[in-house]
C-alpha cells in the first residue's frame, strides 16, 4: 500500500501536479486575474474609450470579441500557472470557454484547473499523444464546465443580487455588506 502511494506521489510530482492551497488558490487564480485583465476588462477599458471618443473599431468590433475571449484567456492563463505541457495549454482555450459560457470566470476558473490537471496527467504517456491529450482536456473541460458551470452561475447571480440589495440600504449599511461579500469573494 504504501509503495503504491509513493509511486502515485512519483508520478504526481513528474507531472508536475501539486495538491495544495496555494496552488489552486494564490498561484492559478492569480492567473486568473491576468486572463481576465487580458481580455474582459482591458476590452471594457477600450470598449469605453471607443465610446466616448467616437472610435467603433474599440466598442463594435474589439468589445465584443473581448467578451467572448474571457473564458480562454482564463482557461490559457490557469494552464500556464499549472505549467501544463503545449497541447494541455491551448486545449485549456475550449475548457475556458466551456466553463465560461455556463458559469462565467469561476466557471472558466473550476472548469480550466480540473481539465489541465487531467491532460496533465496523460501528455506524453502515449504514442498518440497528440490525440489523447487534447481529447482528454477538452473533454473533461467540458463535462466540467456543464455540471459545474450552472450551479456557479447561479451563486454567482444570487451574490450579484445580494449586493443589487445591498445597494438599495442606508450608505453606511450597504458600504459594509458589500465590503464584507467583496472580501468573502476574493478570499475564499
Amino acid at each position: 500500500m504504501q509503495l503504491a502511494q509513493h509511486k502515485f506521489g512519483d508520478f504526481l510530482q513528474r507531472k508536475n501536479i501539486d495538491f495544495s492551497a496555494r496552488t489552486y488558490f494564490v498561484h492559478a487564480m492569480s492567473y486568473m486575474a491576468l486572463g481576465l485583465f487580458s481580455s474582459l476588462l482591458i476590452g471594457s477599458i477600450l470598449n469605453t474609450l471607443g465610446m466616448k471618443l467616437g472610435i467603433p473599431l474599440f466598442s463594435e468590433t474589439l468589445w465584443p470579441i473581448a467578451k467572448q475571449m474571457t473564458g480562454p484567456a482564463i482557461g490559457v492563463a490557469i494552464a500556464y500557472a499549472l505549467k501544463a505541457p503545449p497541447l494541455v495549454l491551448f486545449s485549456a482555450t475550449t475548457a475556458g470557454a466551456a466553463g465560461a459560457a455556463l458559469g462565467g470566470p469561476v466557471g472558466a476558473y473550476i472548469a480550466s484547473v480540473a481539465a489541465t490537471e487531467c491532460g496533465k496527467l496523460v501528455a506524453n504517456e502515449t504514442k498518440i499523444d497528440i490525440l489523447l491529450t487534447p481529447a482528454v482536456t477538452v473533454v473533461v473541460g467540458v463535462i466540467v464546465g456543464t455540471l459545474v458551470g450552472p450551479q456557479v452561475g447561479a451563486l454567482m447571480t444570487a451574490l450579484g443580487d445580494l449586493i443589487m440589495y445591498a445597494t438599495q440600504l442606508q450608505p453606511l449599511l450597504m458600504g459594509m455588506i458589500v465590503a464584507v461579500l467583496m472580501g468573502m469573494a476574493l478570499t475564499l
